[in-house]
């Protein structure tokens, strides 16, 4: 734990680390507690204190991070990892409150009413790679079985970084390269289904040329959706999923089946999210952590949980 501190952020309407978490982009932020020798540990255990705390492993870093109940968020981390990592990761330097603030929603209740209630979600910064592979593994439409796919395929290639404070080990995200090397016995494990191949020939593709994804980020919206969509068993939902929550292109709306049902049941079948341009994908995520919500997409005790699908 050797320079690391705990990063305290003051509360703030437009970061609420639960429906973030919740909110369908990433599949390895999940509440955890925090290693015993922490700050944030302490923090968490003390007198009176009310934290919910999750860890989040990106690259060869591994993130505690809280939030109270007045949304003050602690991150365990050093202060040059902060700056570097995670308040880009985080988009933090972006101001959300005037996004919202900046649509007109006084004739569409609907849209309001979604504005409101996911208020506090951030559009992440992932790794491409990380991003890709999850969301080609996340067209099953069941979030525990996502989860515990990705996190098995981490185990299987990847490093062993850290514990939470539960003993549970957390490995890193494995390359194209160590994906490609897997065994039969390693992909029986993750039991992928019909999308081994994908992630088969995702691997093979890009081992060749590891760093090609992050090359796109230079790419016009037209032109990183067109290199996406040229990986095998990556179609038009995949791609701007990607776009969206690896690259930060917040033009570009997912439609998945809980999107269709928002234009289907609230706008006639002609939702047109370009009004809402160059923020279409945020206004999307709005629009989808509340049609989830109000309709039980959501987690509930004992509840199946549904995640993007087709």
């Amino acid at each position: 734990m050797k320079g690391r501190s705990l990063i305290r952020l003051p509360s703030q309407a437009d970061f609420d680390l639960k429906k973030i978490a919740e909110s369908g982009q990433c599949f390895r932020l999940m509440p955890a507690q925090p290693p015993r020798e922490t700050e944030l540990f302490s923090l968490l255990h003390s007198k009176g204190t009310s934290i919910e705390s999750y860890r989040l492993p990106v690259k060869d870093r591994v993130l505690f991070l809280g939030q109270d109940g007045e949304g003050r968020v602690y991150m365990d981390c050093s202060d040059e990892d902060f700056e570097e990592i995670w308040a880009p990761y985080f988009d933090l330097d972006r101001d959300y409150r005037a996004v919202r603030e900046g649509v007109d929603a006084k004739k569409d209740s609907f849209l309001a009413q979604a504005l409101e209630s996911g208020k506090g979600i951030r559009i992440l910064r992932q790794d491409p790679w990380e991003c890709l592979v999850t969301f080609v593994i996340s067209q099953r439409k069941n979030i525990p079985a996502i989860q515990k796919a990705v996190e098995t395929l981490a185990q299987e290639g990847g490093d062993l970084l850290a514990f939470d404070g539960e003993e549970r080990p957390i490995y890193r995200f494995p390359g194209p390269r160590e994906v490609h090397a897997f065994s039969e016995d390693s992909f029986k494990r993750i039991r992928l289904g019909y999308r081994e191949k994908y992630i088969r020939r995702l691997a093979a593709d890009l081992a060749q040329t590891p760093g090609i994804l992050e090359t796109y980020r230079d790419l016009s919206d037209p032109d990183l959706m067109d290199r996406l969509l040229s990986f095998y068993g990556v179609g038009i939902k995949i791609a701007s999923c990607v776009a969206l929550f690896a690259y930060g292109r917040l033009d570009l709306a997912p439609i998945d089946v809980w999107m269709e049902r928002v234009s289907r049941d609230y706008y006639g079948g002609e939702m047109d999210l370009t009004a809402y341009s160059p923020h279409a994908g945020l206004i999307q995520q709005y629009l989808f952590y509340h049609i989830r919500l109000i309709q039980g997409g959501l987690p509930r005790p004992e509840a199946r949980q549904d995640g993007r699908s087709d």
